[in-house]
């Protein structure tokens, strides 16, 4: 373990000027727009402190994006890169730091040494996105662990028409069909079929180097809503993905030849929530498992096979009280438990490993006056092999007017190593990479300053913020083999 300490801070002064007629960021100013990912609660952009980005389908179908990929690459400070079959997502900088959720639940992905943090955004429609709502800065306070530097919440749309929706795309690496069927509202029933059949070309190196995945991939899925009545509804989510793919490594100008591997992966995603209203209060809870299934061989399955299994299981429940005309109170509580079984694990016979976890936190939207809302908000998190972790948050609005705003934020947030960071023995063909059971949470701390305005057709932005990371998970060489370490704070973040 390396036992370097380094002081750094991430530091960016941003000054975002521009004309509706030229960019998407200055309608989520200048529209009543709302959001909930941010609280968690129905709160326009403007009130809430934190730095907010919503990107939504009109966004998207004016700027051209064709897929998740893309559209993701429209928003400030967030970068966006293919690593292996996935898409690899940075807020901020900061690598794996990022939450995502679809619908507000979160997402099957391969936890691996090489993939962290990576999430295969082809799986979903763009023909069926509403919106994104990008929210940057610690939130770990309201969702706990992985939600270091922010949380993409990918949102699907709702409809009470019947349509059919059929469309295609092609470009250089890929070719991509896609089908949508709304049923509309039929009775107390409504729901939403989705299929998307893309294949991935195989692509020739520049040099003799580069890395190519290419295969077909198969996506279907189907939501619904069943109203009780006004005040009471049940959501369901089922899902399925196939992929069969082939990797050529190809380092030949290096003197390191080349390499094939097939890959054959599934994903399960099963979700149902209830949702319910009171008098003065607006509660959900929900359940879901994924599970990600993942078979790699070179040649055939008789020659170097392996089968890596990943599952996730969750239980969570919140509710949001009006209390008074002044506090909009938020609560809840919340269980998972992650699943490891396979050879990517070097934990000997049977190379199984679960984690599980706990977590309860409370926020209150307070309204001081008409011209201040402060958001304090505390979270307390159990995970099994690392214990307890308070995360708390605060956050506050000031409005000079109606066009005009100061925002301010301070937070604590943290990611646990995944198990495969903990125990790996991989091998990425030509290099292995081992875990590491010394690996401890990486913690941040991060404070913003920010003001907003608009005016007419014009909109400005001042966005400062400071983050600190300790233990951040990074590779060293040791002995001449790569093993995952901590660093005070890595290279790519000075």
């Amino acid at each position: 373990m390396l036992t370097k300490k380094r002081k750094s801070t991430l530091l960016t002064l941003s000054i975002l000027m521009g004309l509706t007629s030229c960019t998407q960021a200055s309608e989520v100013i200048q529209t009543p727009d709302v959001v909930v990912t941010a609280t968690k609660t129905q709160q326009e952009v403007k009130a809430v402190p934190n730095a907010v980005e919503v990107i939504t389908s009109e966004d998207i179908e004016q700027l051209g994006a064709t897929d998740i990929y893309s559209a993701l690459k429209l928003a400030t400070n967030v970068d966006v890169s293919q690593i292996g079959a996935g898409h690899r997502l940075m807020v901020r900088g900061k690598n794996a730091g990022a939450l995502v959720l679809l619908d507000g639940r979160r997402m099957s992905n391969e936890y691996s040494s090489m993939t962290r943090g990576a999430f295969d955004l082809d799986k979903i429609n763009l023909s069926s996105v509403e919106r994104i709502e990008i929210v940057r800065g610690a939130a770990s306070a309201q969702y706990g662990a992985d939600a270091e530097s922010g949380v993409i919440n990918i949102i699907t749309k709702k409809s009470k028409e019947q349509s059919v929706t059929v469309g295609a795309n092609t470009g250089t690496d890929v070719m991509n069909n896609y089908y949508r069927f709304d049923l509309g509202q039929q009775g107390k029933f409504n729901g939403v079929v989705n299929a998307n059949f893309a294949k991935y070309r195989k692509r020739e190196f520049v040099g003799g180097t580069g890395t190519n995945y290419f295969g077909p991939r198969t996506n279907y899925d189907f939501s619904g809503t069943y109203a009780f009545d006004d005040s009471n509804n049940l959501d369901f989510y089922i899902g399925y993905y196939d992929e069969k793919s082939k990797k050529i490594t190809d380092y030949s100008s290096m003197g390191m030849g080349k390499s094939s591997t097939n890959y054959d992966k599934t994903n399960q995603d099963y979700s149902i929530a209830y949702n319910g209203k009171g008098d003065n209060s607006n509660y959900m809870i929900r359940a879901y498992y994924n599970r990600y299934d993942k078979e790699e061989y070179k040649g055939s399955k008789n020659n170097s096979y392996k089968q890596n299994t990943f599952d996730t299981l969750g239980i969570e429940a919140k509710n949001t009280v009006q209390a008074g005309d002044e506090h909009l109170l938020t609560y809840g509580v919340e269980y998972k438990n992650i699943g490891v079984e396979g050879p990517i694990l070097a934990l000997g016979e049977g190379n199984s490993k679960d984690n599980s976890a706990y977590a309860g936190y409370i926020q209150d939207e307070w309204f001081i006056n008409d011209k201040i809302l402060f958001i304090p908000a505390v979270r307390y998190d159990h995970d099994e092999q690392f214990g307890g972790k308070t995360t708390p948050k605060l956050g506050a609005t000031y409005f000079l007017s109606d066009k005009s705003r100061i925002k301010a934020n301070w937070g604590k947030s943290w990611r646990a190593p995944n198990l495969v960071e903990l125990y790996a023995g991989q091998d990425h063909g030509f290099t292995t990479i081992y875990g590491n059971p010394d690996l401890k949470p990486e913690e941040a701390t991060t404070w913003e300053l920010a003001f907003e305005a608009e005016k007419d057709n014009n909109w400005l932005k001042l966005n400062y913020f400071n983050s600190k990371y300790d233990n951040l998970i990074t590779y060293d060489k040791v002995n001449g083999k790569i093993h995952l370490s901590m660093l005070k704070m890595p290279k790519l973040m000075a």
